[in-house]
């Protein structure tokens, strides 16, 4: 048999690079490629060629810095069902300040009307910039939280880090878990802050602008995992599902109809069947009279007898004892309770030498 090898030419799969900003993109990314990398193993000369692997690939990657800023175009559903009252979106706005409006009406819980909150906003933003407001501001610098690595921030990795929500977090002593809705009521974590402040500031992020969500008890029903798309009925469930979530984790349906699970008698070897119940046992019985005794009162209970022991009846299936029933009366309780129990004892003697010789294989094995 003759193998011949007919190489394809190098080519790129996209003729310009790919900008990747949320998640909606990144399948949209995957998808394409996906068709592509398709095309190329169907493309042979003829039926007698078969496609064997790509030798080679390569992906370059280039992380862009993006600012936050006003949104161009929201989904639809940011204004529909709860999220049209609990999603605070700050739309049609000819500036880069969502962020900080965000927080303004969070630290300002009375102001309802919230175009009354640029004076606080503005305020927020010199407090952290240390300067009055500038109209050529590109907003908020916030890159893609290390939302799987839960490890805790010192103040010198603060200084350090590219991301602004870090920094601003450690500022103003506040938590800031940031979410994306590109599907109707399918939520994605893409910040999850690793700080432990009392106050908890709530964002939606979708392309370069944020909302404020006013209570994430109502913003949600379910969470989707960024990586198998699972999904979770809560942050913290879908939280600790991703940091352990990757190549590793498959879901497995083994097909067929339901079993029961065999208890350990049935697990059993076909030989051990028969003998696999204890077969021996003990049935007893005791009488007892009401013997007066020195009244004795509670607050609600009056003690005036007692049950004092006088006889007992004993049947046991063990050779030696299944003949005939044993009945004993005694008139000292102690004497009566001491034959009770040394009958027991010689019964359970016996029955113990029976099943020796009856387990003697099991036993060898053991």
């Amino acid at each position: 048999m003759n193998i011949s090898i007919c190489p394809l030419n190098n080519n790129r799969l996209f003729e310009f690079p790919k900008t990747i900003d949320n998640n909606k993109t990144l399948q949209e990314v995957l998808t394409e490629t996906e068709g592509k990398i398709n095309n190329y193993k169907a493309d042979r000369p003829n039926t007698m060629w078969k496609f064997y692997k790509f030798l080679h690939y390569e992906i370059s990657a280039f992380r862009l810095q993006s600012t936050i800023g006003y949104a161009v175009s929201l989904p639809l559903h940011f204004g529909e069902d709860s999220n049209k009252k609990n999603v605070i979106k700050f739309e049609n706005l000819q500036d880069n300040l969502c962020f900080w409006r965000c927080l303004a009406a969070h630290m300002n819980t009375d102001k309802t009307a919230y175009r009354r909150l640029e004076t606080p906003t503005k305020e927020l933003y010199s407090n952290y910039y240390g300067e009055k407001y500038d109209e050529s501001y590109k907003g908020v610098k916030y890159l893609e939280y290390k939302k799987f690595m839960d490890a805790d921030i010192d103040e010198s990795e603060y200084k350090k880090a590219i991301d602004e929500i870090d920094k601003i977090e450690h500022h103003f002593k506040i938590n800031i878990n940031i979410y994306t809705q590109d599907e109707k009521e399918i939520t994605q974590i893409d910040r999850r802050s690793v700080n432990n402040y009392d106050d908890v500031l709530y964002l939606l992020r979708h392309d370069n602008h944020f909302c404020y969500i006013k209570k994430i008890e109502n913003f949600v029903s379910r969470f989707k995992c960024s990586r198998c798309s699972k999904l979770w009925s809560t942050s913290t469930a879908c939280h600790r599902h991703e940091k352990t979530c990757g190549d590793f984790c498959k879901h497995e349906f083994i097909g067929g109809n339901c079993k029961k699970t065999k208890n350990i008698f049935e697990d059993l070897p076909e030989r051990f069947q028969e003998n696999k119940f204890f077969y021996h046992y003990i049935t007893y019985d005791f009488e007892s009279i009401l013997s007066k005794i020195e009244d004795k009162r509670t607050a609600a209970l009056s003690f005036t007898n007692k049950h004092v022991p006088v006889s007992f009846s004993l049947f046991s299936n063990i050779p030696g004892y299944d003949k005939d029933p044993i009945f004993v009366c005694h008139d000292n309780v102690k004497e009566l309770i001491d034959i009770f129990v040394k009958t027991l004892v010689d019964i359970s003697a016996k029955a113990y030498e029976i099943n020796l010789k009856k387990y003697a294989d099991v036993l060898d094995r053991v």
